[in-house]
């Protein structure tokens, strides 16, 4: 069993060591092999949305990136390798940091075989989240779907309260929460991508406590109050008299019973339509091929609008950036 951790923080920082943490339990009890990747010692040019790729896949092709001479294969083969993930990183603006989105947006372009391997063999994985404060509003939804490609989650956690480099070394529950995570991704790993269930169930019994606005010195591990039961998101939108997850779009309810809110959503175990097989018929064959044809069709009227908007303004350029 292959192992990789993901970092999208400083060097050594406060994220980083939970992902160490759970790397070396993961070892220690299934024997996995573990290796650690740094986003920040990658060079990942942004999407430019050509959508080449994209059209590629749809004529039956591999659909590689245009884009060259960055790491971007370089991270797709080596996540291809891995049976697991553990990705780690600090909140920037209540998010997780820019170059892990621009990952993110990058791995659009995940070449047809690498897809058909992922839908054989999904990769398992652990999400581990530390804010400065409390401020970490979607953390954990973004990390989950990062950094795309068809990866089964299976356990998440967060810190809130660990700004200072080397804060972490001194929360000796995140570390040991960190190291069960790990033995939890491992366990799922060896088990049938079908089995490969997800684990994590945080008490929310002081889950109070953790509803605060004044400043604490001490480091906290938050439980989760895990507001969709389908893709484990903490997030739920309002929408009029029904309520519906914001990351697998799941519609439901929202109940309060004994003074806390819960997401309902019926069945809980039926896939979300925006995922899967279904979900990718529904935004490529029924949305995205849909609205290609309407634009060739109307190819000359665009033309025609579309001078309006190539002249008149100056463009700005940027200057010259010294080698």
């Amino acid at each position: 069993m292959k192992m990789i951790g993901l970092t999208a923080g400083r060097k050594y920082g406060n994220s980083e060591v939970l992902v160490r943490a759970a790397l070396m339990a993961a070892q220690a009890s299934s024997g996995a092999e573990i290796e650690l990747i740094r986003l920040a010692d990658l060079t990942i040019k942004p999407c430019i949305g050509c959508e080449k790729c994209v059209y590629e896949r749809f004529a039956g092709r591999e659909g590689k990136c245009i884009l060259k001479n960055d790491h971007l294969q370089f991270l797709m083969d080596k996540l291809m390798e891995c049976d697991a993930l553990i990705l780690g990183a600090p909140s920037y603006c209540s998010r997780p940091p820019g170059y892990l989105l621009m990952v993110q947006d990058r791995f659009l372009s995940v070449p047809s075989s690498y897809r058909k391997r992922l839908a054989q063999k999904p990769i398992v994985k652990g999400v581990i989240a530390v804010g400065g404060s409390d401020m970490v509003g979607v953390m954990l939804p973004i990390l989950n779907r990062c950094p795309g490609m068809n990866m089964k989650l299976v356990d998440q956690m967060m810190v809130l309260w660990t700004s200072r480099p080397g804060q972490m070394l001194l929360n000796e529950a995140a570390i040991a929460r960190a190291g069960q995570l790990g033995e939890n991704v491992a366990r799922a790993a060896a088990q049938k991508p079908e089995d490969g269930t997800y684990i994590s169930k945080e008490s929310n019994e002081n889950l109070g406590s953790f509803d605060r606005s004044d400043y604490d010195l001490t480091t906290q591990l938050t439980p989760i109050q895990e507001a969709c039961p389908v893709c484990h998101s903490d997030l739920i939108r309002l929408r009029g008299k029904t309520a519906e997850c914001p990351m697998c779009y799941m519609k439901g309810t929202v109940e309060v019973n004994g003074g806390m809110a819960t997401f309902v959503c019926d069945p809980v175990n039926r896939p979300s339509p925006y995922a899967g097989v279904a979900g990718r018929k529904r935004h490529d064959d029924d949305g995205i091929l849909v609205a290609d044809k309407l634009v060739q069709e109307k190819r000359q009227e665009i033309s025609d609008k579309g001078r309006k908007y190539r002249s008149g303004i100056t463009v700005i350029r940027p200057p010259e950036i010294a080698k």
